[in-house]
């Protein structure tokens, strides 16, 4: 069980690996998604960002974004990229 993000999980059996996962109060879930429990993409300034493991990992998302989009794999279904149009440096000022 490999780049997750839960609010409770355990694991009874003693051949599973477990790591690069993240559990959360679910109080704090506005901390981590984008509008939650709706939108579970990820806030890009969470410690789920770049934090997963590239081992046995997708290469894409759920979407089809391809992984990793920044320094390392993210946890979760969605890979976090920066919006097109603020890609190059442009914002909205």
């Amino acid at each position: 069980v490999r780049n997750n993000l839960a609010t409770d999980y355990s694991l009874d059996a003693t051949s599973l690996v477990s790591d690069h996962n993240v559990e959360f109060a679910y109080a704090n879930a506005g901390t981590l998604f984008v509008a939650p429990p709706y939108d579970l993409h990820l806030v890009g300034a969470t410690n789920a960002v770049d934090t997963g493991s590239a081992t046995l990992a997708p290469t894409i998302d759920i979407e089809g974004v391809p992984r990793p989009q920044g320094a390392g794999f993210d946890l979760g279904a969605y890979e976090w990229r920066v919006d097109a149009i603020f890609a190059d440096g442009f914002d909205a000022n």
